[in-house]
């Protein structure tokens, strides 16, 4: 049942997503703006990169063998992950073949264009990975220097996530070095948040239940580290808006976060991806309840997709009532702000699709692909 649930809804999603994002590449349409195409895969690469930290790290030191049963579903679930992103990217280049001029024509200066580099090895690499350890070649020192390697390669990621963003001196209310650490943070949360529910979905679909080692490792591990994350993230989103007081720019957009246009999201996002999932995580972690965790990793999840979203756009609507405040006309900023938010609706296809195609590639993925510790594969390489 649930197998075929998150089959059907991901196949209505995608398609439904898919259509949009068809038309607008037919139309070639490029828009002026940084909207929800770069909150998608934004956040697919985040929660990608993170899991796969977070499985590292468990390789490496050996934080807790029961994670290491469950290592070959962490491996695909960031796999199937980050994949949406590139849908996201490849469309929002308004042409397809654009992708190719990241690599024939690599500007190393650009932060975009190793973007573009680092999603592209940390796919293959988990492809790399996933496949090393379904052939029984997961052990010895090479694989762990791999492994090294790999996460290292998730917090470059992360960390130029972070500069694409606190480079970007045209809209200078992202401009600085929180973003640096604040990406890496909001990673790890997200990874952690999303890393959790798939291994649940993954054992229901091949056993039938949620079987109790994983209840004991989601509700004395996951919890803990997803609400220390989710901590430190929101230690670093309050260090961001003190610097209201100094900084003209980050002020123009607090006062958009809170009291503008984006208070809906920003309100709904402290309340319902923050305020509340700590409370219950925090209840969840002491009590043990593996039902609360699961609530919980969910609205953390959507406490940072809402953030990405608020601190996007959030930029931008700065940058144009400054520009208004600057240039004295005040009569054109209302117009360029209805411009933006109609713009930025408009492109929901690409959450639509993204997140459809997630679902599928979970389902199939679990359901066929041999993920099991010590499965091994029957058909084609990596098939059950």
């Amino acid at each position: 049942m649930l197998f075929w649930g998150l089959l059907i809804v991901g196949i209505i999603l995608a398609a439904v997503g898919g259509y949009g994002v068809f038309m607008r590449q037919t139309l070639g349409v490029v828009d002026w703006i940084w909207g929800l195409y770069v909150v998608a895969y934004v956040f697919f690469g985040l929660a990608a990169a993170g899991s796969e930290l977070v499985a590292a790290v468990n390789k490496v030191f050996k934080v807790d063998e029961r994670l290491s049963k469950y290592s070959r579903y962490i491996v695909y679930g960031a796999l199937a992950t980050l994949l949406p992103s590139f849908v996201a990217i490849l469309t929002d280049l308004g042409a397809l073949q654009n992708f190719m001029w990241i690599f024939l024509g690599f500007n190393p200066t650009s932060r975009i264009a190793w973007m573009g580099i680092l999603y592209t090895l940390l796919a293959l690499g988990l492809l790399a990975e996933l496949v090393l350890e379904m052939w029984g070649r997961s052990h010895g020192t090479g694989f762990l220097s791999f492994v090294i390697a790999l996460g290292l390669l998730a917090i470059f990621t992360y960390t130029n996530l972070g500069a694409i963003f606190g480079a970007s001196y045209g809209i200078p209310a992202w401009t600085g070095v929180m973003s640096a650490f604040w990406f890496p943070v909001a990673g790890l949360a997200v990874g952690i948040s999303v890393q959790a529910p798939i291994l649940a979905i993954s054992d229901k679909i091949r056993h039938g239940r949620v079987r109790p080692e994983l209840v004991e490792l989601v509700t004395t591990r996951h919890i803990w580290w997803a609400t220390f994350a989710m901590l430190i993230n929101g230690f670093l989103l309050l260090w961001y808006t003190t610097q209201a007081y100094y900084n003209p720019p980050v002020n123009f957009m607090l006062n958009e976060m809170t009291s503008g246009v984006l208070s809906p999201l920003f309100w709904t996002g402290l309340v319902l991806g923050f305020v509340i999932p700590l409370v219950l995580g925090l209840y969840a972690a002491f009590r043990r309840s593996f039902a609360l965790s699961m609530v919980t990793f969910v609205l953390y999840a959507l406490g940072i997709a809402l953030s990405i979203t608020v601190f996007v756009a959030g930029g931008q609507l700065a940058r144009i009532w400054m520009d208004a405040v600057l240039t004295s006309k005040f009569a054109e900023a209302p117009k360029l702000v209805d411009e933006f938010l109609s713009s930025m609706a408009s492109e929901w296809q690409i959450l639509a699709f993204n997140f459809g195609f997630w679902f599928i590639l979970l389902a199939l993925g679990i359901k066929l692909l041999a993920l099991e510790k010590g499965e091994k594969p029957r058909r084609l390489f990596i098939f059950r």
